[in-house]
């Protein structure tokens, strides 16, 4: 596989994997705190962790009841939105799939499918810093103070875990 085509698979796989992260974290906060989607591990990271750790710093502010039933309400009209972002993958992102090199529209369609990619990843990350500013307006002033030592606690611990992970074997 080209390094070319290997980018671009990497740019739809991202988009795709962005937002049905969203949907499933919606998901688990949609079903509220007191079925297991407040402390689900995996969850309200607003994409499994790709938030840089927002939502997994909430649970160390000490949240009371009325703040984690505002923020299930947030979560659950996230995941409301995001079902129709859940649809079929688009034509571009298809026509990649099984375009090849040999192909003379080959060239446009890899670029549609960038283009395409790019266009979900935006919405992805304004749908998720919509979220984010929803959940934050919902914090005190104390907790909003908390927030960045917690968010550079939490981001130093997945560095040092992601360094400790074995690198992948050549050839893949």
């Amino acid at each position: 596989m080209t390094p070319t085509r290997k980018m671009i698979l990497g740019i739809a796989l991202c988009a795709t994997l962005a937002i049905a992260g969203t949907v499933h974290v919606s998901a688990a906060w949609a079903q509220g705190p007191g079925s297991g989607g407040w402390h689900r591990h995996g969850h309200p990271g607003m994409g499994g962790g790709r938030d840089g750790g927002f939502m997994a710093a909430l649970h160390q502010l000490n949240l009371s009841d009325a703040q984690k039933q505002s923020i299930h309400g947030i979560m659950s009209t996230a995941h409301t939105s995001m079902q129709s972002s859940r649809a079929a993958p688009s034509a571009a992102l298809q026509a990649f799939a099984t375009a090849l090199p040999d192909d003379p529209n080959y060239p446009q369609v890899v670029a549609n499918a960038i283009q395409q990619s790019q266009q979900m990843a935006a919405e992805h990350i304004r749908h998720m810093s919509d979220i984010r500013t929803q959940v934050y307006a919902v914090l005190s002033a104390d907790q909003k103070k908390q927030l960045p030592a917690l968010l550079t606690k939490i981001a130093a611990e997945r560095q040092q875990k992601w360094q400790q992970q074995p690198a992948p074997a050549d050839g893949n």
